[in-house]
């Protein structure tokens, strides 16, 4: 048993001396009355290593479960410098510090265990100091850490200076709850070289306005449809009309027997009825979008509670191991921590509105056509509640993911991914749609889809629930659903692929075809996460799982609609929806890059853990790799949305019973 304390006097000078004074006792010879022998050691410190200052090289100490490493910093003279970046780090891990500078200390060179689990901790500068490691944190800043960790501290928090605390703990629990910490250890007793050192830290909050001036760019996009679409729709429609082919199309519709010849085998026609809805959709209680924002209401509800309960929490008990952060890009404001992240949600709401806006317009064009078809339904059957679903769902998510990033973690999750899973889904959904009418099954299967996955996902929380039990349930539902899929969306809604009477009504080849890829490519992510090659990680990431499930089967069905359009059915879409789907792709692409691979933090590791993937800000030197993804996201989905909006305006003067249905 041994007990030490750090001494030295209040004044904090450089040039005095400082010590540690350990008292240690061991029983005597004789047992039958026991005897203490006390052992006192004092042991002198370099006053020069001892403070830290921003000039200085890291320094490289080793510590131990029962000797931690101990250092001072104290505010210069110079106003100006209103915060730093205390870092700590061990072993090879250079980029989650930010500090490249060489290691200065004669334990530098010491062979450790950079994996083990300690504690960065960051207190008043209050002599003599307990080496309990329970006292310590119970009235400190601090964090877990195994490879690297870094904590800003404000002059304003700490005026006096604060003491730097590195402690080992006795084992690897804190950082590892699934033992991955433990499977190459090799090394006792438990010893650690960390490199301490303290930076500059200065935000550029000049970079803050970027996501304001990219959602405003999104509004006027919106803003230019409203204004510019109904005259040039009115122009093209005008002359691109063709009195032949209404007096052919109202023939047919009063023979019941439209013209057959120019359509391609095997493709039904539109019938021209009434909505399946009729006044339900126009209903306000069962109005989709009320409906969708009665959700998003119940979801930040209980996000917010979520969300002020884990705030409230860290700042009370100093614990930042409550909210996954970047720490080496996060940015706090006044009130706000982590803004960057909180602003860079600011296009998605920008997107949204533009959206909005540009399906105004579109509806506008759509009332166009109808005056000019004199009482003959001409184009594409839109469902507007649809659209304006879809573009309130955008809008929503910049809120719901701003009110995620205040404190990530998995509990609060499904606050983050649920709205973008619903656009994905929504999106396949209304192209399947379009062509086959307005019917109120188009408005909740995608989200009832989104919410059973969502659900599933939060089982991963549940006491008992082990990880790879888990992991099947996912991927069976997974497989399942993208089956249900195929059969309905690429063999025209007839349900049970491998019955042989299906074969007979779906007798289109190139459907059964693609639907047979569909069921590939399911199969293939499916075995993917099955056995998760996630290099360095054993935990199943069932956020990344979900999002390539729902973009994937989107965009191949995108892909399955523009084939038949272009190449079946020798349509033409307007050039300026296929230049929309493709800045849309051009954004997606590296947004799915930056979101799977360019990780910033995660929220599926220990918060030990997750230190080690975070990385300096990569643009104007506020935003990272996460913000990245919110704006070429926010992008991609505007786009898309605005190609998929305006695809079959080339129908505008189409009677709707000549417009073939796949």
């Amino acid at each position: 048993m041994s007990v030490s304390r750090f001494m030295c006097p209040s004044a904090g000078e450089r040039d005095v001396c400082y010590v540690t004074m350990g008292v240690g006792t061991s029983v005597g010879p004789d047992m039958g009355h026991i005897v203490y022998d006390y052992d006192l050691r004092l042991m002198e410190l370099d006053a020069d290593f001892w403070y830290l200052d921003t000039s200085s090289s890291p320094r490289g100490v080793l510590i131990t479960p029962v000797m931690p490493a101990l250092f001072q910093y104290r505010w210069p003279l110079d106003p100006s410098v209103q915060a730093v970046r205390v870092a700590v780090a061990s072993g090879e891990s250079l980029d989650c510090t930010a500090d490249n500078r060489p290691c200065v200390g004669e334990d530098c060179s010491e062979e450790s265990d950079a994996d083990s689990c300690a504690f960065l901790a960051v207190h008043n500068p209050i002599c003599p100091l307990t080496l309990t490691q329970a006292d310590i944190l119970s009235s400190a800043w601090h964090l877990s850490f195994t490879r690297c960790g870094t904590m800003v501290v404000r002059r304003k928090q700490f005026p006096d200076g604060f003491f730097v605390s590195v402690l080992l703990n006795s084992d690897d629990r804190p950082c590892c709850p699934r033992d991955s910490c433990s499977k190459n250890k090799t090394m006792t007793p438990r010893r650690k070289v960390v490199r301490t050192s303290v930076m500059k830290y200065e935000a550029n909050f000049r970079a803050a306005s970027a996501p304001s001036v990219m959602g405003a760019f999104f509004i006027l996009i919106g803003l230019l449809s409203v204004c510019l679409r109904p005259v040039l729709a009115r122009a093209a429609i005008s002359s691109s009309w063709e009195p032949v082919a209404v007096a052919k199309a109202i023939s047919s519709r009063i023979l019941g027997q439209p013209d057959m010849e120019s359509f391609p085998h095997g493709l039904e026609l539109h019938e021209n009825e009434e909505s399946d809805t009729g006044v339900v959709l126009d209903t306000i209680v069962l109005n989709p979008v009320s409906l969708q924002l009665t959700c998003a209401l119940l979801i930040a509800a209980f996000g917010i509670s979520n969300v002020a309960i884990d705030v409230a929490a860290e700042r009370r008990t100093g614990n930042f191991d409550r909210c996954y952060r970047n720490d080496l890009c996060c940015h706090n404001g006044q009130v706000m921590p982590d803004l960057n992240h909180l602003l860079s949600n600011v296009p998605y709401i920008g997107a949204g509105i533009g959206f909005l806006l540009a399906v105004y317009a579109q509806w506008h064009v759509y009332e166009i056509a109808g005056d000019h078809g004199r009482g003959v339904p001409r184009g594409v059957p839109h469902d507007f509640n649809m659209f304006t679903t879809i573009g309130a769902a955008l809008a929503i998510e910049g809120v719901t993911s701003g009110l995620y990033h205040v404190c990530p973690n998995n509990r609060n999750s499904h606050i983050d991914f649920f709205f973008i899973y619903y656009l994905c889904a929504a999106m396949g959904a209304k192209l399947f749609q379009t062509r086959r009418g307005v019917t109120t099954r188009f408005h909740y299967t995608p989200a009832l889809l989104v919410a059973t996955i969502t659900l599933l996902g939060s089982l991963q929380q549940v006491p008992g629930m082990t990880p790879h039990s888990w992991q099947l349930a996912v991927v069976l539902t997974h497989f399942s659903s993208s089956f249900l899929w195929a059969a309905q969306m690429y063999l025209t809604g007839h349900v049970g692929l491998f019955v042989p009477w299906c074969w007979e009504i779906t007798s289109d080849l190139r459907t059964r075809r693609l639907a047979a890829a569909h069921i590939i490519l399911n199969g293939g992510l499916a075995l993917w996460g099955l056995f998760w090659p996630d290099s360095g990680s054993d935990v199943f990431h069932s956020s990344t799982y979900a999002l390539l499930y729902f973009s994937l089967n989107s965009g191949m069905y995108v892909f399955y609609y523009m084939i038949m359009k272009l190449v079946v059915c020798r349509e033409r879409p307007p050039g300026l929806s296929v230049f929309n789907i493709l800045v849309g792709i051009a954004s997606a692409v590296p947004a799915l890059y930056f979101f799977v691979i360019r990780k910033s933090y995660n929220t599926n590791e220990s918060p030990a853990l997750s230190r080690t993937v975070n990385h300096p800000c990569v643009m104007f030197d506020f935003y990272d790799g996460h913000d990245i993804w919110h704006f070429l996201s926010a992008s991609a989905l505007f786009f898309l949305m605005l190609g998929v909006l305006t695809l079959d305006d080339d129908l505008l003067a189409t009677p709707r019973d000549r417009i073939p249905v796949f």
